[in-house]
């Protein structure tokens, strides 16, 4: 999850384990640099702080970081005082809009943590401290004060189709999101592609697709398989030729529900980092071919790519009275193809 320029920082106790108070883990630091390198390859930026957390203060992360922290895990000591003294370090470090997730929140074992996080927010004279926005399955999900409404809009309506279920909530006096979400392989379920490959998205004469919309899509029609809600993904898996080109080219072939109230539709589409490109569909278009242009992976590098589309006037036919149908419909796919990007030479 790290973007270009990014630094990653872990924190723990390691080999010194006289600091290990929940007996938890064997503390292997060469486990742990085994196990990054076998997913990133040599990666200087992926930095270890062998130390007991309650000897670390924010201001030294974001020494160590070269800046404040995006995303901010924590899942150490689950006693009451270092879970308080990890939520300050997090309070110190954290970016505005940057995310804190808790683990073990739910955990009937880990009763302190609970405790920690009742204990923690402090009210209206610590406005700088964190605030819940949700919690799911194990996770608890904390955020700078003025970004909760963005971050409570993402579990309400952006991911809400990625969920079994969603209620509101409130704990120490925040309203926030009380969510339980569809199993990873009903999400991110990933679509083999190749250069000069196509996946599929139109039910065949077998009825089955090449290419899934697990979680945000519907069953696929002879015309391609309906994205529903605003937001929408699908994950082709990429792959990482260190002989081929630098570049790839993705072409995504869509077709859309044309809204009465939405007469030209524009559907955005975002590919890995970087990759972006707008699709509009005027009056007498309803189909269009979009491309994009991706890095190859190198090897050691995740080769999975989400590819999101975004059609924030996606509507059900029921809403708009022309049919029983309840699908929010955003969009309809019908192929993705990867091929390589031709390459441009100065003359």
């Amino acid at each position: 999850m790290r973007q270009p320029g990014e630094r990653a920082l872990a924190i723990d106790v390691s080999d010194l384990q006289q600091f290990n108070v929940d007996r938890s883990g064997q503390g292997d630091l060469a486990a742990f640099n085994a196990n990054v390198a076998s997913w990133r390859g040599p990666d200087p930026v992926v930095k270890v702080l062998k130390a007991d957390s309650l000897s670390v203060t924010g201001e030294e992360v974001r020494r160590r970081l070269g800046g404040r922290v995006r995303l901010f895990s924590m899942d150490g000591s689950h006693s009451c005082r270092h879970t308080l003294n990890d939520l300050r370090i997090a309070e110190g470090s954290l970016a505005e809009g940057g995310i804190v997730l808790l683990d073990d929140f739910l955990n009937r074992a880990s009763p302190c943590v609970r405790e920690a996080v009742v204990r923690y927010p402090g009210g209206p004279d610590c406005p700088g401290r964190p605030v819940p926005v949700g919690d799911g399955e194990t996770k608890f999900f904390l955020t700078t004060k003025g970004a909760a409404k963005a971050h409570g809009n993402l579990f309400s309506k952006i991911f809400r189709n990625l969920m079994r279920s969603y209620r509101k909530v409130e704990i120490c006096d925040q309203r926030m999101a009380a969510v339980a979400l569809l199993p990873p392989e009903g999400v991110l379920a990933a679509n083999r592609l190749a250069p000069g490959g196509t996946l599929g998205f139109l039910r065949d004469e077998a009825g089955v697709p090449a290419g899934r919309l697990p979680g945000v899509g519907t069953p696929a029609e002879r015309a391609g398989t309906w994205a529903c809600g605003v937001w929408s993904c699908v994950v082709p898996e990429l792959p990482a030729d260190p002989e081929g080109p630098r570049r790839l080219r993705l072409s995504i072939d869509i077709a859309c529900f044309r809204n009465p109230s939405d007469p030209e539709p524009s559907i955005d589409i975002h590919a890995g980092p970087g990759g972006a490109v707008r699709v509009d569909l005027p009056p007498g278009q309803d189909r269009r071919v979009a491309t994009i242009e991706l890095e190859r992976p190198d090897p050691g590098q995740a080769r999975r790519i989400e590819v999101w589309f975004h059609n924030p006037r996606a509507a059900s036919r029921a809403s708009l009275g022309l049919s029983p149908d309840r699908r929010r419909l955003a969009l309809r796919l019908r192929h993705i193809g990867l091929a390589d990007a031709p390459s441009c030479v100065a003359t």
